[in-house]
């Protein structure tokens, strides 16, 4: 450890006085802060710096350009419009919730963890995705001025701000001065990265972290449940019409609009320049494999096991499943794998309609398995089975699209346009299919 610890060049920690409740009182807190170790790996790993965070120039003009030709809608005013690109790093901030205490009970504890990356990193996810801070959930002040939340938004979103300029602060996060004599007081004002600079552009998490940690709306509302528009569930607005010229589509927040809402959110990301609900981005992780791909599945498996399949009781069916699709990943050398699908509650639920259980990845490369094991029992006269078939069909192109392009930072106009067109047949060949179950009287599809 003598021979390491000289070499170790660790960007240092932020200090804070906080209001707690459990323990009750002031105690510190510390934030490793976004625009520390960025001037940090600048200035002492200098080739990490250009593999995990800013890329190499040509990567960075080249996304700036796809930005403002597709046009992202959070470019419209934006105003690093009007600065050098060529130092401008896109930066990603994830959120989540993550249990640390009594996984899986009832009575776990989670923690809160915030993190950045850059968006340019072309390494793995654990070397571009740097933490900032945590919070464990009921220690903290819920409401009012010494909201402990809100303190450390306010910090991290100070952080962001002085990456966004691109030198460090002449003030804290409270407005004060700094300190005659101390090191944050000689260096204000002065280059964090000799032009680089940071621009918040993704905001990612799952739905609860929107609506509880961000305050954007909330995703059981019937009215704007979405960050992004202001679709509802019924009206002119209703989210359930799939269509390329559905009127909701129209509905999507400007910058100056969404800043204009009298409910738009109070967290203090949203005072950054340039930003608003405009960066968020619904991960595709959360939306499709831990949304609605489990209630597909799930539903599709319900199918087989309880209507389509002659093995003899569902339990039967669904051995008879298993035995299909241990064989199906042998052959076909399936990278992820369910360890065991052998009872009924894999899929079905005491309440509401089928739902496959399982991670990410799991389901991630389900769709092909599934895809062969319903062509094998599904009866292609039948309008429901039909429509069973387009809809895993068309699921399993676009992740195959996906494998094929992996790596990439943008992809084709042409394949993004073919990849929008099937998700969209996707949506609907569900509302078709659950249509069609509802009519026959299977309310508990989908």
């Amino acid at each position: 450890m003598r021979k390491v610890e000289p070499r170790i060049n660790m960007a240092e920690t932020y200090k804070a006085k906080l209001s707690f409740a459990n323990p009750p009182g002031e105690h510190t807190q510390e934030l490793l802060l976004p625009r520390e170790l960025f001037s940090s790996m600048y200035e002492n790993h200098g080739e990490a710096f250009v593999r995990n965070v800013c890329g190499d120039e040509e990567a960075r003009m080249e996304f700036w350009d796809r930005m403002r030709t597709v046009p992202h809608p959070a470019w419209e005013v934006h105003p690093v419009q009007a600065r050098d690109l060529r130092g401008a790093i896109p930066l990603a901030v994830h959120g989540d919730e993550v249990p640390i205490a009594g996984i899986g009970k009832q009575w776990s504890k989670k923690l809160l963890s915030v993190s950045w990356s850059s968006l340019l990193g072309e390494t793995s996810t654990k070397s571009t995705q740097y933490c900032a801070f945590g919070l464990i959930e009921r220690t903290g002040i819920k409401d009012g001025p010494r909201a402990t939340m809100q303190q450390l938004w306010k910090i991290f979103a100070w952080s962001l701000t002085a990456l966004w300029h691109g030198y460090w602060p002449t003030r804290d996060h409270e407005g004060r001065r700094f300190p005659e004599g101390t090191v944050q007081a000689e260096r204000a004002g002065s280059a964090l990265a000799n032009g680089f600079y940071g621009v918040v552009w993704s905001l990612c998490g799952d739905l609860d972290y929107f609506t509880q940690i961000l305050q954007l709306p909330n995703y059981n509302n019937a009215s704007m449940p979405c960050p992004l528009c202001r679709a509802s569930l019924s009206g002119d607005l209703t989210w359930s019409n799939f269509g390329s010229a559905a009127p909701w589509r129209a509905s999507m927040w400007r910058p100056h609009t969404w800043h204009a809402w009298a409910d738009r959110s109070r967290n203090p990301i949203f005072s950054i320049p340039g930003m608003s609900a405009l960066q968020i981005a619904l991960d595709y992780m959360h939306s499709k494999y831990l949304g609605t791909d489990q209630v597909q599945y799930g539903s599709v498996l319900s199918l087989l096991c309880y209507d389509v399949m002659l093995e003899g009781s569902p339990e039967l069916n669904l051995a008879a499943c298993w035995r299909f699709i241990r064989e199906f990943y042998r052959v076909h050398q399936t990278p992820v794998r369910y360890r065991s699908m052998g009872r009924l509650t894999m899929f079905t639920r005491r309440t509401g309609g089928p739902k496959l259980r399982g991670k990410a990845a799991e389901l991630r490369y389900f769709g092909e398995v599934l895809l062969a094991l319903w062509t094998t029992y599904c009866n292609d006269e039948l309008l429901i089975h039909k429509q069973v078939t387009v809809l895993l069909k068309r699921n399993v192109f676009m992740e195959r699209m996906l494998t094929e392009h992996k790596g990439e930072l943008f992809s084709m106009m042409a394949q993004l346009l073919c990849f929008n067109r099937h998700a969209a047949i996707c949506c609907c060949c569900t509302a078709s299919w659950l249509c069609t179950s509802l009519q026959r009287g299977c309310s508990t599809l989908l």
